[in-house]
């Protein structure tokens, strides 16, 4: 389960989450499609019942951890949980005789409805938008429950390359991809001493959600925290990031071009223990700081 990428950029000098090209808006095969899914994974698709069938199984049943492991970020403090995993709706913004109206199509589109409604459309689009909707989240709203009846004791993901944690229920959120390249944890701690508030660096984009009249709606975009307002554990040992920057208070993430980060499940214990080590010393010392069970 995945979907492309795109940058963040909604100038329309090129093809990015939010917006196609301005030069390209009459040929569709410029277009980029926003971060459209590779393949549906909600309740109605292929991929959610054969994922019903394996929890159905004996050996899943009788298996003594139930881990689950996906790429794309789900959870988390990480620049790639937003947008949420929605599927994009794209609005066609059409100006005729200087008067603008939108029409809107929701993801995946049929041949018919391209055919007999969008190419019509598309001599008179001034633009082309999509949008994510914090509501239609197919990983909150169809897989974590899913996986939450079935007792499935952790979730194992990527992409955003930092470390982060969650529980959820007896649910528990693991992201431990970090390997001294990171993009970065949008958080705001209570002290303010470690601030980074605003998701991705693309200004244009908050710029046009904070403006009077936003193309883009923060509520679908929440600027940091968790999207669907998780709460985030903190490292029960010590905070690694205090190994970077002594002023920073305990934090719930390591994100760091620096430290190194890796998580071991002992399948004896059902204990998640996580790690740190600064690779740019040949001498350091690889540090406990966080361990959980599963159980």
């Amino acid at each position: 389960m995945s979907r492309i990428w795109r940058s963040w950029s909604v100038s329309g000098d090129s093809k990015s989450k939010f917006v196609e090209g301005l030069s390209t808006l009459e040929d569709p095969q410029q277009w980029g499609f926003g971060e459209f899914m590779f393949e549906s994974f909600d309740k109605n698709s292929d991929q959610y019942a054969w994922l019903e069938t394996v929890m159905q199984s004996e050996a899943f049943k009788n298996s003594k951890y139930k881990v689950v492991m996906a790429h794309q970020g789900v959870f988390g403090l990480g620049d790639n949980t937003v947008p949420v995993l929605s599927e994009p709706v794209m609005q066609l913004v059409e100006t005729v005789d200087g008067a603008q109206s939108m029409t809107e199509f929701t993801f995946p589109l049929s041949a018919q409805t391209w055919t007999d409604t969008v190419e019509p459309m598309l001599e008179n689009i001034s633009e082309v938008r999509y949008q994510y909707p914090l509501a239609e989240d197919v990983w909150f709203n169809d897989i974590e429950p899913l996986l939450r009846e079935n007792g499935v004791n952790l979730v194992h993901i990527g992409h955003s390359h930092l470390w982060n944690r969650a529980q959820v229920g007896n649910l528990h959120y693991l992201e431990s991809s970090n390997v001294g390249n990171s993009y970065g944890a949008y958080y705001v701690d209570t002290s303010g001493e470690y601030t980074d508030d605003v998701r991705s660096g693309y200004a244009d984009f908050w710029d046009d959600v904070n403006s009077e009249n936003p193309r883009w709606s923060i509520t679908n975009y929440p600027p940091n925290g968790d999207p669907q307002n998780r709460v985030m554990s903190f490292p029960n040992v010590f905070s690694p990031m205090s190994m970077e920057n002594e002023s920073y208070p305990d934090l719930p993430f390591v994100a760091s071009n620096t430290l190194s980060v890796f998580s071991i499940l002992d399948t004896g214990t059902g204990t998640v223990q996580s790690y740190v080590f600064d690779p740019s010393n040949l001498d350091a010392e690889v540090q406990l700081f966080d361990e959980f069970s599963i159980q």
